[in-house]
């Protein structure tokens, strides 16, 4: 349990926000562009329902991208706008990993499962002419 939340909080600490939040527009866009395939098609693609769980998969990656982004920006600004002196503001960066690293690792083991459906279903699922 103690590798697994050093290395949650060595990715979040190392990972920008805005790469967080670039990374949901990505599968927001891809959840979009399925969606627009299906209902956007005149006649019902015979791909309809792979395409539809991956825009579901890709529209809750995109929420817990965003999520995990949020977390990790709020943890620096906090950590930015700390009373702390110098030499302890590490520790209270610590201490305050340790409070969320759960909630961290939730949301970031969950973005990266469902974008990995979003983008699996549509490679796997057979297209069938």
């Amino acid at each position: 349990m103690a590798r697994l939340r050093r290395a949650v909080i060595f990715i979040s600490e190392r990972t920008p926000g805005n790469l967080g939040v670039f990374v949901a527009a990505i599968f927001l866009a891809n959840g979009v562009g399925t969606f627009t395939a299906v209902y956007g098609a005149d006649t019902f693609p015979r791909r309809a329902p792979a395409l539809l769980i991956s825009c579901a998969a890709s529209f809750l990656a995109a929420a817990l991208w965003t999520f995990f982004a949020s977390k990790v920006d709020r943890v620096d600004r906090t950590v930015a706008s700390a009373d702390v002196e110098a030499g302890q503001r590490e520790a209270f960066r610590e201490r305050l990993w340790g409070d969320v690293w759960v909630q961290v690792s939730g949301y970031l083991g969950s973005a990266v499962l469902f974008s990995i459906i979003a983008l699996v279903i549509l490679l796997a699922w057979p297209h069938g002419g």
